[in-house]
């Protein structure tokens, strides 16, 4: 009798499968047009084979997102590893952080929206939820780099960092629907929309001691480079 061979990892390999296929779907179609019927044609399995995975399409929604916010955090750790300096590591996490977030158009954002009013009553208990927990493993490389900047004396010892946090994803985030707006999502735009929109932010960081400047009023500054940058965006200056 011959020999049959068998896949050392076959539910782990369907599970990415159906994964891979219905992040697709989700992005082209949205959430509620994508069935778990074309998810398992896409993915090459039964509609069973889904259901044995995943217990409803929820579930797998939320494990895509789950997979997303554990990319990110994989990345970020890796750009920690990658260079010790502050300002490189501050660049290449908003450089990660936007490409991430406008990849397949748009999809990790649009399907946080769906998640979020799937369960609404999220945000009366945010702390608390799966999306919390994963967003707070990832962002947390973000407050590494700016403490260990602190400590070198290269960021403001007075800076708060969930101000700071909120502006730095907050802005990226909001600015790319700008370019998806207008169809700019190419890696040179987003390269260089990253940079310009992150300058500013990283220059209120910075230690006005290092710089060799009079510290200044910084909300009003940063709000200043920021408008101008988004005056560029909308093709006004």
């Amino acid at each position: 009798m011959a020999s049959r061979k068998i896949d050392s990892k076959p539910s782990e390999s369907k599970r990415q499968k159906i994964l891979a296929a219905a992040t697709l779907l989700f992005a082209d179609k949205g959430f509620h047009a994508s069935s778990t019927k074309n998810i398992a044609i896409n993915a090459g399995v039964s509609e069973g084979t889904v259901f044995n995975q995943f217990a409803n399409k929820n579930a797998l929604l939320e494990a895509i997102i789950e997979d997303s916010y554990h990319g990110l955090a994989d990345a970020a750790q890796q750009i920690m590893q990658n260079t010790l300096v502050t300002e490189e590591r501050f660049f290449a996490m908003a450089q990660h952080h936007m490409a991430t977030i406008a990849a397949n158009n748009f999809s990790l954002m649009r399907l946080l929206a769906v998640y979020f009013s799937e369960h609404f009553d999220m945000y009366l208990d945010y702390r608390n939820s799966s999306i919390f927990k994963h967003n707070k493993n990832y962002t947390r490389f973000f407050d590494s780099i700016l403490k260990e900047g602190i400590a070198r004396k290269e960021i403001r010892a007075d800076l708060q960092l969930s101000v700071a946090r909120d502006l730095f994803f907050g802005g990226l985030e909001y600015g790319v629907r700008s370019l998806l707006a207008k169809g700019e999502t190419n890696t040179h735009s987003l390269e260089e929309y990253t940079f310009e929109f992150t300058s500013p932010v990283w220059l209120s960081l910075k230690n006005k001691i290092e710089m060799n400047i009079k510290p200044s009023n910084d909300l009003n500054d940063i709000c200043t480079r920021l408008e101008e940058v988004a005056k560029k965006l909308e093709g006004k200056t």
